[in-house]
């Protein structure tokens, strides 16, 4: 069997479209959070979601658009690039496709090829990947006690990764199809990250996609969407023309 492992897929359907067109052996389809947020196209990620039967958790930034959307949120409490955002994806996400998301699990157990995976959207330490007491605890803690769960499958980080912890056990992260920001400096890709499980053989890869095209999407979002925040977190495929004008144009290498 082969599993596509995705995450962070924050409404940019161009990478999720190549990405698809690149595995189309894959038997099945995981998602380990985040669809929505800092991205143009919250409906048409959701739907085609739906419609390949993605197999996902909650991400943090899934739970803001929810709460966003509901006014359960201090807007006060959020910078205001963040808040930008938000309203956009709020906005204009269909009623159906919020429901989608307010009905995913916080955590997903599966087995592949023998093989007891578990699923969250973040791990207790953005950077630190901690013994194997620890990484037992937070199986206990958030999947209720599964002590036979061998690899767990995190994302949120926005970098691909495994950490061996204990024997078999260890955790992966398939990095993000969206964005690398800021943040990030070390990390020059503008390439959609993801992995591949082929009879327990992971695979970690990264596919080119239509960045002029996203890029456009992106910048259309201006006049909702902040010109820094938009230049902030698709640095890889914007860059900045004239700030004081607001324009900004598409890179092409």
């Amino acid at each position: 069997m082969k599993a596509l492992i995705l995450s962070d897929l924050h409404s940019n359907i161009k990478a999720l479209e190549a990405i698809l067109h690149e595995e189309t052996d894959c038997d099945v389809i995981y998602c380990a959070g985040d669809f929505v947020d800092v991205g143009p196209c919250p409906n048409e990620i959701i739907e085609f979601s739906i419609k390949n039967k993605i197999k996902a958790v909650l991400g943090n930034h899934d739970q803001k658009i929810i709460d966003y959307y509901f006014n359960e949120m201090n807007s006060n409490s959020i910078i205001p690039e963040e808040r930008l955002w938000y309203q956009h994806n709020a906005s204009i996400i269909d009623k159906s496709n919020l429901d989608y998301l307010n009905q995913l699990p916080n955590t997903l157990t599966f087995e592949l090829d023998g093989i007891l995976y578990g699923m969250i959207h973040m791990y207790i330490n953005y950077d630190v990947i901690l013994g194997p007491f620890a990484y037992q605890k937070f199986i206990n803690d958030n999947f209720e006690g599964n002590s036979k769960i061998e690899r767990l499958i995190f994302g949120h980080t926005h970098r691909q990764g495994v950490c061996y912890v204990d024997g078999k056990k260890m955790w992966l992260n398939p990095g993000s199809i969206a964005y690398r920001t800021y943040l990030e400096p070390d990390d020059k890709s503008r390439m959609a990250e993801y992995m591949t499980i082929s009879n327990g053989d992971i695979e970690f890869k990264k596919c080119n996609y239509d960045y002029e095209s996203a890029a456009k999407d992106i910048i259309n979002c201006v006049g909702q969407v902040s010109i820094k925040d938009i230049q902030r977190s698709y640095e890889r495929i914007i860059t900045e023309d004239n700030f004081d004008q607001k324009m900004l144009s598409v890179k092409t290498n």
